[in-house]
């Protein structure tokens, strides 16, 4: 990696779960770095055509707006990261890459996850996530550098990310952007591996989690921020995407969700 900045990792989400039922999404492109490793077979994940079984001697890190689907055959535990470098910081590539988990999970915290308290947790996934970044290239992330102009999709993903109820539709978005639909499609195309109105829902459905989770919103907040009409209309929504309802998903503290 390049000497020209440090790297500072900030754990925005994390959980180890087990007996995880159901993790089947399909064309998922979300806003934060994921890291992902399941300590015994029963998911895989999907990108550019490649179908990867999660088994205990790999790891999966993801950078942010990388297209990807998940499927899972049985019940499996897993453990996750969501995660941010500093802003600039970025993949020279969009790519799900693949880890040797052996050098990245020492004994000591695979054999003890279960028993970890939240502070724990949150420090060995600091720890697994640096020791992640140490595997990879030189040249995996780089700070201030040129990468491939997808101007087009950082204005859109910089306008959500500041105010997430801003567009709910390709041609209010588009228009926020200055463009047209058929020019903002293409570029996300080119930049996300999906049509807008597809990466428009996982983002939403991206920020419904998080609110739910992490910022004690109530559902009817959680709706406004969004920018639903009403709480009804976006559990409608939430359910048919998720599977199960946003009061459901908060009891159960969430699935790990892509």
């Amino acid at each position: 990696m390049s000497n020209s900045f440090n790297l500072r990792i900030e754990i925005v989400g994390g959980r180890y779960c087990t007996g995880i039922p159901r993790w089947n999404f399909s064309h998922v492109s979300v806003p934060t770095w994921r890291f992902y490793w399941n300590p015994e077979p029963g998911a895989w994940i999907r990108s550019r055509g490649v179908t990867t079984k999660l088994v205990p001697e790999i790891a999966v890190l993801i950078p942010p707006n990388t297209p990807f689907s998940t499927g899972s055959v049985k019940p499996f535990d897993h453990l996750f990261a969501h995660f941010t470098l500093p802003e600039g910081c970025q993949a020279v590539e969009n790519r799900v890459t693949i880890l040797d988990a052996r050098e990245i999970l020492p004994p000591g915290i695979a054999g003890r996850l279960e028993t970890f308290s939240g502070n724990q947790l949150r420090a060995a996934l600091c720890a697994v996530v640096y020791a992640a970044f140490s595997l990879l290239p030189e040249d995996f992330v780089v700070y201030g550098r040129a990468v491939p102009d997808f101007s087009l999709f950082r204005r859109a993903t910089k306008l959500l990310d500041g105010d997430p109820a801003c567009a709910s539709s390709c041609t209010e978005l588009a228009a926020k952007c200055g463009t047209t639909v058929s020019t903002l499609h293409r570029q996300f195309i080119k930049a996300a591996g999906v049509p807008v109105r597809t990466w428009l829902l996982n983002r939403r459905m991206e920020n419904a989690s998080r609110m739910l989770l992490y910022e004690n919103l109530s559902i009817k907040e959680t709706a406004d921020r969004l920018g639903y009409a009403d709480r009804y209309h976006f559990s409608k929504v939430f359910k048919k995407y998720f599977g199960t309802s946003p009061a459901l998903f908060r009891r159960s503290g969430g699935l790990p969700l892509p």
